[in-house]
């Protein structure tokens, strides 16, 4: 989720990107079946909790090492988790921002990255997509 990958397990799926300044937010919206809706946010709880010291990680051909994950506050739909997270990539830092909302038995992950550097929290990307999810 921290590298804007899709999810496994879902009824159906569909990504699409906005781009702010230097930041760029990966909105990715997911279909899923009643029971496997309300634990979704649970497991990426529990995934944040297990990984807040860093880990390695893999994205298409490229090797990324996140180095930190933070709680974030997070609001909207039924329920909702943030998390900021600081990576690096051949020898270069940057962040990552990401929020996942559920609303009923569609989630919504909104990924923001920077090329240069901080990336800006996607509250104006979130607040738009939310309201068309009620």
């Amino acid at each position: 989720m921290l590298l804007g990958g899709a999810m496994t397990g879902t009824l159906g799926q569909v990504h699409n990107k906005a781009t702010k300044g230097a930041t760029a937010t990966k909105v990715s919206l997911h279909s899923w079946t009643v029971t496997k809706a309300g634990s979704v946010l649970a497991d990426v709880r529990a995934g944040g909790r297990a990984c807040g010291g860093g880990f390695n990680a893999v994205s298409g051909a490229d090797r990324v090492t996140i180095t930190k994950v933070v709680a974030a506050a997070a609001t909207g739909g039924d329920e909702s988790v943030a998390y900021s997270a600081e990576l690096e990539q051949d020898g270069e830092k940057s962040s990552v921002e990401v929020v996942l909302v559920r609303q009923g038995t569609t989630t919504a992950t909104f990924t923001a990255r920077s090329a240069s550097g901080a990336a800006e929290p996607p509250a104006a990307v979130v607040a738009a997509q939310l309201k068309k999810l009620h």
